[in-house]
C-alpha cells in the first residue's frame, strides 16, 4: 500500500502550481477574514507543494462543500488552508466545488483523502506545532500524556502562519518531523558567507505520536537524526549534496561556494526506509549566501573606496570588494577598523570609519547623503 500511495503522490510532481484567492463578502454583507498563510505539502520523499503563500479566507472550505466545526466557523482554519493548497496545486479549473471530493475528503474534521490520495495516515503542523486544546490525558509508564489534538476544521489560523501538511511514509505514522539546529536554536533561515563552513544538527521527533504532548515531553522524545541525505530543494525535487549525510549525532557540515539563495533540506533515502530506517518529514531552511561578510550600498554612479591603515602615518591600503550586486559591494573583512569614502560628480564626499567585529557589517549611503555643496565634506580630513 505504501508503494501505491508513493506512486500516486509522485505523479503530482508534474502539476502546475497556481495560487491567488480574492476576499469575498459574507451573506451579511460584511467582508470575511482573509489573509496570507504559507502552506507546503510533503509526501513520498518530495515537496508535492513547495512552501508558498496562499490566500486563505474564512468559509473557503465551506464554499467547496466541507462542513465547518462549530468551534471555529467564524475563523480561518487549517481546513481553509488545506482547500487553498489544493487550489494552488490543481488549479481552480480542476478543483471546483463539484469536483473537490475527488481530491479531498473530510468527514467530521477527519481527513480521508487529500491530494487525490485515499489515506488517513497524514498530519499537519502550524508554525512547527501540532495544534491542540487544553484537555490533558495522563500517560502511562514509558508513554507521555497528551492534549486533545485539533482537526483541520478546529485549528484556527492567524495571518502569516506556516501550515505544513504531511503524508506519512511509515505505515504507523512514525515519521520524524525534522529541523536543523544551530547555536541559536531552530534554523529556518540562515545567512552565510560564500566559502564559510556551516555547522548544523539535524533533529526531529515522531509528530504523529507525540505532537500533542507537553513541550518537555516532546523534547524528551526528540533525537538527533543520523544517515539522512542532505539536499537542496528546487521546485518539488531534491538535489543531493554529494557526500553530505547527517552524522551519528545528527551533525551536518557543508559550505556554499556560490552566492545566492537556497533551500536546504534533508530526507531519508527510500532504500534506507525499506531497510527499516525511520522516514523523515523534510525540513525547509532558507539559506542566503553572500559573497562576503560585510556590505556597503551606494547610489548608482557613486564611487566607493574602502581602505585600512597599518599605522597612522602610513597610506591607506585599498580593500577591494569580492562581489557586487547592483549598488551593493561585498567585502570579506577581518576584524578591525576601516575607512570608507563615497563620492559622485556634483555631490559631497561622504566618509567615515567603521569597526568590523564578529558580526557582519552593513552600511547604506543614500542619494540624500551625497547631495549638497560639491566643495563640502562631512568627514574628518585626517581620515584621507
Amino acid at each position: 500500500m505504501r508503494n501505491t500511495a508513493r506512486s500516486m503522490l509522485s505523479a503530482l510532481l508534474v502539476l502546475v502550481m497556481l495560487a491567488g484567492l480574492m476576499p469575498v463578502q459574507g451573506l451579511d454583507g460584511q467582508e470575511t477574514q482573509s489573509f496570507a498563510v504559507e502552506v507546503s505539502v510533503f509526501g513520498a520523499n518530495a515537496f508535492l507543494l513547495p512552501k508558498q503563500s496562499v490566500s486563505a479566507r474564512q468559509g473557503l472550505a465551506e464554499s467547496y462543500g466541507y462542513e465547518p466545526d462549530a468551534s471555529a466557523q467564524d475563523s480561518v482554519t487549517a481546513l481553509d488552508a488545506l482547500v487553498a493548497a489544493h487550489i494552488a496545486m490543481f488549479g481552480e479549473e480542476a478543483f471546483t466545488p463539484d469536483s473537490a471530493q475527488e481530491f479531498l475528503t473530510v468527514e467530521a474534521g477527519s481527513i480521508k483523502k487529500l491530494f487525490a490520495v485515499e489515506t488517513q495516515n497524514c498530519g499537519f503542523a502550524v508554525n512547527g506545532q501540532q495544534p491542540h486544546g487544553e484537555d490533558y490525558t495522563e500517560g502511562s509508564p514509558g508513554y507521555p500524556g497528551y492534549y486533545n489534538g485539533y482537526t483541520v476544521a478546529q485549528a484556527v489560523l492567524e495571518e502569516n502562519d506556516r501550515v505544513e501538511f504531511m503524508l506519512y511514509q511509515d505505515e504507523w505514522g512514525m515519521d520524524n518531523y525534522a529541523w536543523f539546529k544551530n547555536a541559536q536554536g531552530k534554523a529556518d533561515e540562515l545567512t552565510v558567507q560564500a566559502g564559510q563552513e556551516l555547522s548544523l544538527t539535524l533533529r526531529g521527533y515522531m509528530i504523529g505520536w507525540y505532537g500533542s504532548a507537553k513541550p518537555e515531553d516532546i523534547e524528551a522524545q526528540t533525537t538527533e537524526i543520523a544517515g539522512a541525505q542532505i539536499a537542496l530543494v528546487e521546485q518539488s525535487a531534491f538535489f543531493d549534496i554529494e557526500g553530505v549525510l547527517s552524522g551519528e549525532n545528527g551533525e551536518v557540515t557543508l559550505t556554499f561556494d556560490t552566492p545566492g539563495r537556497y533551500v536546504l533540506s534533508a530526507y531519508m533515502p527510500d532504500e534506507d526506509i525499506e531497510d527499516g530506517e525511520i522516514p523523515v518529514i523534510a525540513p525547509w531552511c532558507e539559506v542566503t549566501v553572500n559573497p562576503g561578510n560585510s556590505s556597503i550600498t551606494v547610489p548608482e554612479g557613486a564611487q566607493l573606496f574602502v581602505g585600512q591603515k597599518s599605522k597612522n602615518y602610513m597610506p591607506f591600503t585599498e580593500v577591494r570588494p569580492v562581489g557586487t550586486s547592483g549598488g551593493t559591494y561585498w567585502f570579506s573583512l577581518k576584524n578591525g577598523t576601516y575607512t570608507y569614502r563615497v563620492s559622485m560628480d556634483g555631490g559631497v564626499t561622504y566618509a567615515g570609519k567603521f569597526q568590523k567585529t564578529s558580526a557582519d557589517y552593513a552600511l547604506t549611503v543614500t542619494q540624500d547623503m551625497l547631495s549638497g555643496n560639491p566643495k563640502a565634506t562631512d568627514h574628518d580630513p585626517s581620515q584621507n
